[in-house]
C-alpha cells in the first residue's frame, strides 16, 4: 500500500483532506445528497489532489484522531451552509401556509418533506447558487479552510452556544425576509377580505376567499424575483464567511 501510494504520490495529508472534503458533500447542499455517490466522491478527490501543493505534511502517530476530525469538521461545516437552505425552505413555508398551500408536500434534494412553496423556494435557492457564482465561492471557501486548519491538525475551538445562537438568528431572518412578499401580500388581501365580507355579507368567502389568496400570493411571488438572487448570494457569502470567522478566533 505505501508502494503505492508514493507511486501515484498520494500523501497522508491528502487522504485528510479527501474525508474532510467526502464528508462535506456528503452533507452539503451542492451538489445534493441526491446526487450520485461516485460523483460527490470524485469531486472530493479531485479537490484534495488539486489543493495537495498547499497541504503540509502529517504526521502519522495520531492518525485515527485525525481522520475523526476531519469527519467530524467536515460534517459541520456541510450542515452549517446547508442550514441556508432550509432558511429559504422556512420561508416558502411560511408564505405557503398564508396562501392554504400547506397540505401538499414533495421531496427536496435534501431529502426533506416540504410543502409546494417550500419546494420551490428550495429549488430556486439551490438554481441560483449552482447557476451563479455559488460553486467557486464554496470552492475558494473550501481551499480556505484547508489553509487555516490544515488536515491534521485539530486545533478548531469553537464555542458551540455562540454559533448556535448566531446560525439560528441568521436562519430565522433570512427566511423571514425570502417569504416576506408573499407574506405580506397575503395579509393584505386578507384584510380587503374582511373589509368586503363586512360590506357584502351576502358574499361567499369560502368561494372567492381562496382564489383571491391564491391570486395574490402569486402576485407576491413575482414581486419577490428582484430580491430573490440578492438574499441567495448573500446567505451563503455570509454563512461562509461566518464559518471561517468562527474557526479562526
Amino acid at each position: 500500500m505505501d508502494t503505492l501510494f508514493q507511486r501515484a504520490e498520494i500523501t497522508v495529508a491528502m487522504v485528510l483532506a479527501f474525508i474532510r472534503l467526502g464528508a462535506f458533500f456528503f452533507v452539503a447542499p451542492f451538489p445534493g445528497v441526491r446526487a450520485p455517490g461516485v460523483a460527490r466522491i470524485v469531486l472530493a478527490g479531485g479537490m484534495a489532489w488539486a489543493f495537495s501543493a498547499r497541504l503540509q505534511p502529517v504526521a502519522e502517530s495520531e492518525l485515527i484522531a485525525c481522520i475523526i476530525f476531519e469527519v467530524v469538521f467536515g460534517l459541520a461545516m456541510g450542515f452549517s451552509v446547508q442550514l441556508v437552505v432550509h432558511a429559504f425552505s422556512l420561508g416558502g413555508e411560511a408564505a405557503g401556509t398564508q396562501m392554504g398551500l400547506g397540505t401538499p408536500s414533495y421531496a427536496t434534494p435534501l431529502e426533506s418533506s416540504v410543502t409546494v412553496l417550500g419546494s420551490l423556494y428550495t429549488m430556486t435557492a439551490l438554481a441560483v447558487f449552482a447557476l451563479g457564482d455559488g460553486p467557486s465561492l464554496m470552492f475558494a471557501f473550501l481551499a480556505r479552510m484547508l489553509e487555516v486548519i490544515p488536515p491534521g491538525v485539530m486545533t478548531a475551538a469553537v464555542d458551540g452556544q455562540a454559533v448556535t445562537i448566531e446560525a439560528g438568528r441568521e436562519l430565522l431572518s433570512l427566511g423571514l425576509r425570502a417569504g416576506a412578499p408573499v407574506v405580506s401580500a397575503v395579509f393584505a388581501a386578507q384584510i380587503v377580505l374582511a373589509i368586503i365580507a363586512r360590506a357584502v355579507p351576502n358574499l361567499n368567502m369560502l368561494v372567492e376567499g381562496p382564489t383571491l389568496t391564491i391570486g395574490t400570493g402569486v402576485v407576491g411571488l413575482i414581486a419577490s424575483v428582484q430580491t430573490f438572487r440578492p438574499l441567495v448570494d448573500e446567505g451563503f457569502s455570509d454563512r461562509l464567511e461566518d464559518i471561517a470567522r468562527w474557526v479562526t478566533l
